[in-house]
């Protein structure tokens, strides 16, 4: 970043807030996140150069800034993509991009060949490019889609490298005295591991939580998993059966011949043989979506006042409809939202399908205590409407078809 222009983000980091709105508010944040970007970069290449000056570089930068040697590691490992990727190095020096995108990247390359990398490289400027004018979300996303392309196989000589990286690790925490117990799985034992998880904690805690549970979203899912997880090994726990597998055919979209593209919401990097393996030995449903609406799913959509819980046809449908939390922006995955009655059960809300939304636990509270109110229209156009007058309104939900 030039001299001139810190200066100019400087001034407007630093700007009198005092009577403020928004807009400004926003204004200073962006330019607070340039001058952090600009700094990052900085501090890359000057972890770069304690490098070639110390003879453990991670313990000079963990102490010179107060911080972790393992942090330190993850540092200079960023430094490190940051050295191979002068694209992103430079995007990240102008405030443009983040740290962030440089970790994704890395994460992305780590297990390529070196051809692979070579093939990665030729799309960094594209890359770059989206980060600077998109989300973050957006970033990775394309960045996962580049990764299917430039990998030279199907994906079955990746699966098995990921097979013969399968890990369990167990050991004891001395900082707090927990028994800790730490697992690495390919993809393909991953998801018949989190689709036993979810649909036997989803069994087990569907009408009650333990009262030690914590409130805070992520902590709360990871205390029932593992409570759910010690349940199974007891052998104990609620029936399982075959893992699920949802088959999403959304009728906006067709491939090259015309016909329907059908997304089965698995990892990209899961080769369709594995999945058709997968498939053969798993319960099938088939949910037909048209502009944020079902057509056809297997099961009952509507049950009227006959019971609060949705059932696992509904679950299923607004599975399909919507990957993550509704709330526009919020990246809560599915699994980790409950279901929510637009209009209120208590205010004599029905237990149907068109009102029926997945919510994470914060925006959950944001609807009952702080006053949201949100309106959902019979094509699932949201609009929410916020307690200081101001309302946000987003189309039809849209999933991103494998």
């Amino acid at each position: 970043m030039e001299l001139l222009v810190a200066v100019e983000v400087l001034r407007e980091v630093f700007c009198d807030l005092n009577d403020a709105d928004a807009a400004r508010v926003m204004s200073c944040l962006r330019a607070s996140r340039r001058l952090k970007s600009a700094l990052e970069a900085r501090d890359l290449s000057l972890h770069r150069l304690l490098e070639s000056l110390s003879s453990y570089p991670e313990k000079a930068i963990a102490d010179a800034e107060q911080t972790t040697v393992k942090t330190a590691e993850k540092k200079m490992q960023r430094a490190a993509t940051a050295a191979q990727q002068p694209v992103l190095s430079d995007a990240l020096a102008d405030g443009k991009i983040t740290g962030e995108h440089l970790d994704a990247y890395g994460r992305a390359e780590r297990d390529l060949s070196t051809s692979e990398r070579e093939r990665l490289g030729e799309h960094t400027a594209r890359l770059t490019l989206l980060g600077q004018h998109g989300s973050f979300d957006d970033f990775e996303r394309e960045l996962k889609k580049t990764l299917v392309k430039v990998r030279a196989d199907d994906g079955t000589d990746r699966l098995l490298r990921q097979k013969r990286s399968t890990r369990l690790r167990c050991w004891t925490d001395r900082d707090n005295g927990m028994f800790v117990i730490h697992g690495r799985f390919d993809p393909v034992t991953g998801l018949r591991v989190a689709q036993q998880l979810s649909d036997a904690t989803e069994t087990k805690f569907a009408e009650r939580v333990p009262v030690d549970c914590p409130q805070e979203p992520g902590a709360k899912q990871d205390f029932l998993r593992a409570h759910t997880f010690l349940t199974l090994l007891n052998g104990n726990g609620p029936g399982v059966g075959r893992p699920e597998f949802i088959a999403v055919i959304d009728e906006r979209f067709t491939d090259p011949d015309g016909k329907p593209i059908v997304d089965f919401g698995q990892p990209v990097d899961v080769p369709w043989s594995v999945i058709n393996d997968m498939r053969s030995r798993a319960r099938n449903y088939r949910v037909v979506v048209r502009d944020g609406v079902v057509i056809s799913a297997q099961g009952t959509l509507n049950l009227e006042r006959t019971t609060r819980l949705a059932n696992r046809a509904q679950r299923r449908a607004l599975r399909a409809l919507y990957p993550t939390c509704a709330i526009p922006g919020c990246g809560v995955r599915y699994s980790y939202t409950s279901i929510h009655h637009v209009i209120w059960w208590e205010h004599h809300g029905t237990t149907n399908l068109d009102n029926l939304l997945p919510l994470c636990e914060r925006h959950h509270h944001k609807i009952h205590d702080t006053g949201w109110v949100l309106t959902l229209t019979a094509n699932r156009e949201l609009t929410i409407s916020l307690p200081d007058g101001t309302t946000m309104t987003t189309g039809p939900p849209k999933r991103h078809t494998a």
